[in-house]
């Protein structure tokens, strides 16, 4: 859920964030040339510091507007992408 740009809980979780993800993109042409690269990161942070906590805040790099996650999103997105055995 979008929370728009003036939300100072969310600023003040935000200004100690527990997890940023950063995903490269390749950029392309119509074509298929390769034209550069984009970055794209957000960052989440807990809303409380409670053990019950059920929703993080997070916040796109470059863009003022706020989201909040439920906590079963969140423990998706940190979940490690492969398994090590």
């Amino acid at each position: 859920k979008w929370l728009g740009d003036t939300f100072p809980a969310a600023e003040r979780s935000l200004q100690s964030p527990i997890f940023r993800f950063t995903a490269i993109f390749r950029q392309v042409d119509s074509s298929g040339n390769r034209v550069g690269v984009r970055e794209v990161s957000f960052e989440l942070a807990p809303a409380s510091r409670s053990s019950q906590n059920r929703f993080y805040y997070g916040r796109l790099s470059g863009d003022p507007h706020f989201f909040v996650l439920g906590v079963e999103t969140y423990l998706q997105l940190v979940r490690p992408l492969v398994n090590q055995h």
